[in-house]
């Protein structure tokens, strides 16, 4: 028999999913309209755009509990414990979307169980991903930058901190505007000055059709994308036809071509650890080094930065050498020249064919 509920509670309860799915759709989305009236031709609706869909009971199940992210350039498990659910369900291109609080990290996004960032650390992670690219180029004024995902606006913030001299104009480029509105309405990395900057163009679009539609040579190009598979990626390049698929080789040789004379392209790698055996230890970070180079990009140089919410220390690359400029633009939390010349020196013991080894 199933429990009754009273009816206060019942209309309590729809009042609250009603008021939580009013959040969790856009302004934007089409209203459905009435049937016609016998005799009256319908009118046309406009085409549904794709939208975030809320999921009630994942929420409900997450307030107070743990949630466990299963990253796939990670073996290891990490348990989350989460207090306000301000987002769980689904985009377009993510099966799962978290974006919750966490006591200890602040508010944390995550996406199909793999922690993308947290407002405590986020600028960790952000300020190394773009400064050392732009402060590569620090000479080369009037700037075309390119930012492939980032849906949380952080990335951009970051590019747009350099002056109008440095930097002209940013394309950004991200599959899932709706993950966008997400992040920007609930995490709220960037604010309006950020998103209403005049030098930012925003495109709803996958990276590789967006690249086939414009002759645009950038100066800087910067992946913020999910991490690297490189276990499914070297299954894919091992098949006849060429895979154009994220951090695919053609995915490099597409990004060169779209690349200014002297432009550089910087990227995150996933999770690195020392060890002799860099398909084991940096996975994600030994594929794309790998990849540039077959692509004649440039293996370029990594670096690296422990980031505590990604429990962790987590890796970098750009297809250039790091500069000794000492300039980087006001309104920075982590990146100076000391924290970029540490971040590029890897010791001695993360090459050992010891460290690392399970006896």
């Amino acid at each position: 028999m199933e429990p009754s509920v009273s009816a206060p509670a019942a209309l309590a309860s729809v009042a609250l999913a009603s008021a939580a799915l009013a959040s969790a759709v856009p302004a934007d989305t089409p209203v459905l309209q009435a049937g016609p009236t016998q005799g009256v031709l319908p009118v046309p609706c406009a085409p549904e755009e794709p939208h975030a869909v809320a999921n009630y009971v994942l929420a409900n199940s997450l307030v107070d509990n743990t949630y466990t992210e299963s990253a796939c350039s990670s073996n290891t498990r990490t348990i989350y414990n989460l207090h306000d659910v301000y987002f769980a369900g689904s985009t377009p291109s993510c099966e799962e979307v978290v974006i919750a609080h966490n006591p200890e990290y602040g508010t944390c996004l995550f996406l199909d169980h793999e922690i993308q960032s947290a407002s405590s650390d986020e600028a960790i992670y952000h300020e190394h991903l773009v400064h050392p690219a732009l402060n590569a180029t620090v000479g080369k004024p009037g700037k075309h930058v390119l930012v492939v995902g980032g849906g949380e606006g952080a990335t951009c913030r970051e590019v747009l901190k350099w002056s109008v001299d440095s930097v002209a104009t940013v394309d950004w480029v991200d599959i899932d505007k709706p993950l966008v509105d997400l992040c920007r309405k609930h995490m709220a990395y960037a604010g309006d000055d950020v998103y209403n900057d005049p030098r930012l163009e925003f495109h709803a679009a996958d990276i590789r059709a967006f690249l086939k539609s414009t002759e645009v040579r950038y100066d800087v190009i910067i992946l913020d994308l999910p991490d690297p598979d490189a276990e499914t990626l070297m299954a894919e390049s091992k098949k006849e036809e060429t895979s154009h698929s994220l951090y695919s080789v053609a995915f490099f040789q597409m990004l060169k071509a779209h690349l200014a004379t002297d432009g550089v392209i910087a990227s995150h790698c996933g999770p690195v650890l020392p060890g002799g055996d860099p398909e084991q230890r940096r996975a994600g970070l030994h594929w794309i080094q790998k990849a540039a180079a077959a692509a004649a990009v440039d293996r370029g140089t990594a670096y690296h930065v422990g980031i505590p919410s990604f429990q962790g220390e987590w890796g970098f690359w750009m297809s250039t050498r790091p500069s000794g400029s000492s300039y980087f633009p006001p309104g920075l939390f982590v990146m100076d020249l000391t924290t970029q010349t540490a971040a590029f020196m890897w010791p001695d013991y993360w090459l050992s064919s010891f460290v690392g080894i399970i006896l």
